[in-house]
């Protein structure tokens, strides 16, 4: 992703995020300051999707 105008990445570093999990309608889903937490949240998001079907296991982020 190329930014133009820097609004979003100067969001992301005044409040210490170094990567996000957008909504397919655009919203920011959840904000996450390292690759751990990063993790934590999509386990949880998987958890959330997958309530009463298959387990799906996320693929780990390294930073």
């Amino acid at each position: 992703m190329v930014e133009r105008d820097g609004l979003f990445a100067g969001w992301m570093r005044d409040n210490a995020v170094g990567a996000v999990i957008v909504r397919p309608d655009r919203y920011i889903f959840a904000a996450a300051a390292d690759a751990d937490e990063l993790n934590r949240l999509v386990g949880q998001l998987l958890q959330t999707f997958n309530a009463g079907r298959a387990s799906l296991e996320p693929t780990r982020v390294t930073s």
